[in-house]
């Protein structure tokens, strides 16, 4: 990563920069999908310690170069990752943070909508471990691609499938919602249909704990009462950035047809934006773990397959910018 801090004015006359310059892995099989166009549009400090994952994610200070870079309207340098290129040159990053959601919204909201089925390929390009294994985010058992493809499943390790990270019940099984990439993960099929539909939270006493120590149980935060499921501490920021996303590029969109969704999303004016519960939860996690290089692969990998990005696993300020 290349990560360079420019200082004020006198930057003019000598320029003090700060490099750490580092690579990163690229997914390594190729195959084919087919696709039809859309152009639809702190911080709680975390109570639990969980399972590290066999094989786990890195941070960010040892992924993808990044750069910082001015808004054209004003003097806030913001920390965007060289891979996004010129993705985001037209997002004014002095704007209020509504402004500044909106205009996110309205780029990245422009990508292209797959099929359910696309989902199996693009993983090759966004969760393939270095070993050539699915990288599943609530177990740590290795699946092959194909086929380990759910299927019937009794147990955990029998096999993958398409998670929707945010329930698709939750905005009515809508599309594009219902095969966006960035929030659909490979997971271990009984772990995911033991999280079912519970929002994400940390838990007090599980009743039911995962290979990688993800957790089903009673949430263990006062700011909301019921079920919730916990991913380990590893992937807590993955998710975060995933549901930041999730609720900026669908601001527009009825999120929260379920009680479990009203927990996590509310109707502000005409946009969606997150529960108090959530907003802490979120920024709490995207402060516990920072961007990994994990995430960054896995970010050039849904621009190679639907065509956008996740702006907050490019830019490592943007949490706070907008929901802090």
């Amino acid at each position: 990563m290349k990560k360079v801090l420019c200082f004020g004015v006198l930057a003019i006359l000598l320029i003090g920069c700060q490099r750490n310059i580092y690579s990163s892995s690229q997914p390594s099989s190729d195959s084919s999908f087919s696709t039809s166009e859309s152009s639809s549009s702190s911080s709680q400090t975390s109570s639990s310690s969980s399972q590290s994952s066999s094989s786990s994610s890195t941070s960010s200070s040892n992924g993808s170069s990044s750069s910082s870079t001015s808004s054209p309207n004003g003097s806030n340098d913001v920390t965007i990752n060289d891979d996004a290129g010129d993705y985001y040159d037209s997002i004014d990053f002095t704007s209020s943070p509504t402004e500044l959601k909106t205009s996110l919204s309205k780029l990245i909201s422009k990508h292209t909508t797959l099929s359910y089925d696309d989902l199996w390929n693009c993983y090759e390009y966004t969760d393939r471990r270095e070993d050539g294994t699915i990288w599943d985010m609530y177990s740590n058992v290795k699946f092959t691609f194909r086929s380990d493809q759910c299927g019937n499943y009794k147990k955990e390790g029998d096999c993958y499938n398409r998670e929707h990270s945010i329930p698709k019940s939750w905005f009515n099984d809508s599309r594009p919602m219902y095969t966006d990439l960035v929030h659909l993960v490979p997971t271990d099929g009984y772990v995911n249909n033991r999280r079912s539909n519970y929002p994400f939270g940390e838990v007090s006493s599980p009743t039911y704990t995962s290979g990688n120590g993800s957790k089903l149980g009673e949430s263990a935060l006062s700011s909301y009462n019921g079920k919730v499921f916990e991913p380990i501490d590893e992937y807590k920021g993955d998710f975060a950035r995933i549901y930041m996303y999730f609720v900026t590029c669908y601001q527009d969109k009825n999120l929260s047809a379920t009680k479990e969704a009203q927990s996590t999303f509310r109707k502000v004016g005409s946009y969606t934006t997150f529960t108090d519960y959530a907003k802490e939860l979120f920024l709490s996690w995207n402060e516990l773990d920072p961007i990994s290089e994990k995430e960054i692969n896995r970010n050039n990998g849904i621009e190679r397959c639907q065509g956008n990005r996740n702006p907050f696993v490019d830019i490592p300020e943007l949490a706070e910018m907008i929901f802090s």
